[in-house]
C-alpha cells in the first residue's frame, strides 16, 4: 500500500500591527538590508497609516516605494517615494477589480 498524505488548507489572519510594531517592523527590514536610515520619519509615517497596520500591506507598499526610490537612485525613501507607492497600490486595486468585469 502507498501511503498517501494529504494537507488540509490552512487560513491564518494576522490582526493588525500596533504602530510600534509596525515602526519596528520597517526599521528591522531595512537594517536587515544594512540599511538602517532607509525610511524617513514622514515615509514611515505614511506607509503604516496607507497599510492600517496589516503586515502584507505594510510590506507591499514598503517595495514599491522601495523600488521607486531605486529606479530615481535615492538613497532614502521619502514620502513623495510613498504618496506614488500608494498611488500604483490604488491603481493595481482598480484594475483588478475592473478584470473580473
Amino acid at each position: 500500500f502507498r501511503r498517501v498524505l494529504f494537507r488540509s488548507p490552512s487560513i491564518i489572519e494576522l490582526a493588525p500591527l500596533s504602530l510600534s510594531d509596525a515602526r519596528n517592523y520597517l526599521q528591522e527590514r531595512a537594517a536587515s538590508m544594512g540599511r538602517p536610515n532607509l525610511f524617513t520619519a514622514e515615509a514611515s509615517d505614511l506607509i503604516i497609516d496607507g497599510s492600517r497596520g496589516l503586515p502584507r500591506a505594510l510590506r507591499s507598499i514598503a517595495h514599491l516605494a522601495f523600488f521607486g526610490a531605486a529606479s530615481e537612485g535615492a538613497s532614502q525613501i521619502n514620502p513623495q517615494h510613498v504618496a506614488n507607492a500608494l498611488e500604483s497600490r490604488e491603481n493595481l486595486d482598480a484594475d483588478a477589480d475592473g478584470a473580473g468585469a
